[in-house]
Formats: C-alpha cells, sequence, structure tokens
C-alpha cells in the first residue's frame, strides 16, 4: 500500500520523507516524530478521547496530532506521536496491569455508534462470540464454530469501551511507563480483554528466557 502523499504530509505540517514502520500491518507509517496511518470509523472519536485523557504513571498512549486546520483526519489520514520503546512477550503481566489501568481510565465513556457499522472479520466474530450475529458460513466454519458456540454461557459483567488487542500494542522503554498504541475499540467488560491478551500469549511463539 502507498504511503502518505506530499498532500497529507503537508496537512499535518511534515517535512520528513515518510518511512514505513515495521508493525501496524504493514500500513503504518513516519515522518520524523509523528506516525500516520490511514483513518477508519473510529479515527476522530480515538483522538478526541485520547487528547483529553489525564496523565498516568501507569501507562502511556499515543496523544493524537491535528492538521493544520486542527482537524483529526486530513486525506483520509490520522497522526500521532511517535513514542518510545518496543513490545516484549516476556511481560504479559505489566501488559495485564497497563491494560486494567487505561480501561479504568476510560470506564465513563458510552458505547460508540461506529461498533455497529464494523464491517470486518474481527467484529463478526467477536459478535458471533457474543450471540449478536448467527453463525454463518462454509462446513468447515460452522463445523469448528459451532461447537464453541453450543458451549457458550450467558456472561453477566458491565460493558464499557476496551482495547481489544493488548498484547502486541503494549510498548516498553526503560524509564517510561508501557505505552498503549493502536486501539481497536471494543464495547466488552475489562476482563474479556484482559482475557483476549492471555489466551494470545499463550497460543503465541515460545518465549525465550
Amino acid at each position: 500500500m502507498d504511503g502518505p502523499s506530499s498532500q497529507v504530509l503537508a496537512a499535518f505540517g511534515l517535512n520528513d520523507p515518510p518511512v514505513r514502520l515495521s508493525g501496524g500491518q504493514g500500513e503504518t507509517w513516519c515522518s520524523g516524530t509523528v506516525v500516520l496511518k490511514r483513518a477508519d470509523l473510529e479515527s476522530t472519536w480515538r483522538a478526541g478521547v485520547l487528547s483529553d485523557l489525564p496523565e498516568s504513571k501507569v501507562f502511556r498512549v499515543a496523544r493524537p496530532v491535528p492538521s493544520r486546520t486542527g482537524e483529526w483526519v486530513a486525506f483520509g489520514w490520522e497522526a500521532s506521536e511517535l513514542l518510545a520503546g518496543a513490545t516484549d512477550v516476556r511481560r504479559q503481566d505489566e501488559v495485564l496491569v497497563a491494560g486494567a489501568a487505561f480501561h479504568e481510565a476510560v470506564s465513563g465513556l458510552g458505547r460508540p455508534d461506529f461498533i455497529d457499522a464494523r464491517n470486518d472479520p474481527w467484529a463478526a466474530g467477536d459478535r458471533v462470540a457474543w450471540g449478536e450475529q448467527s453463525v454463518g458460513g462454509s462446513t468447515a466454519y460452522t463445523d469448528l464454530v459451532g461447537p464453541l458456540v453450543a458451549a457458550r454461557r450467558p456472561v453477566e459483567l458491565r460493558s464499557q469501551v476496551v482495547h481489544g488487542d493488548l498484547p502486541g500494542n503494549v510498548m516498553f522503554a526503560d524509564g517510561q511507563p508501557p505505552a498503549i498504541i493502536d486501539w481497536p475499540v471494543y464495547w466488552r467488560p475489562p476482563s474479556w480483554a484482559a482475557a483476549v491478551a492471555v489466551a494470545d500469549a499463550l497460543c503465541g511463539p515460545p518465549m525465550r528466557l
């Protein structure tokens, strides 16, 4: 995928040539100290939340960078500050602690409308898992998912906005709190977000100690 054009760079007041970053599914770019990626349904909402979020001693967030006109999205792109750090699969306990603090900080927010407008495999799978969408698809898919759906039990926990993909999106830097980046917004119990992180850690590649 092509990187940000000169028009996009100018919109955010950037002069350095864009460099593709290793994360972000190959669709994230850096110009100087600013990270650029294509905007999505939740970009403006997320930027508004992160720009107003109080500082924390437990976690950092990448603050959004407005365009020169003051908008959070310009020509289909959004921008945020570049944070120091790198992910570390050996520090999953710290991922959970940072995630819990982040979820407490955003616990008072209402349910965003864009959640209902999503149409991607992750959103579909999430709705199926929570009984909000019927199982449908190929025979192989229904054979795999059907028994899991049949084993499902009601969950009576309070939902709120949460980070749906913590494990690969928490970075560590010496002397600084963990940095939470690339926030996919879901409306689920915070314990669900923690469970996703634990399951991802257990199913991931072996850790080298």
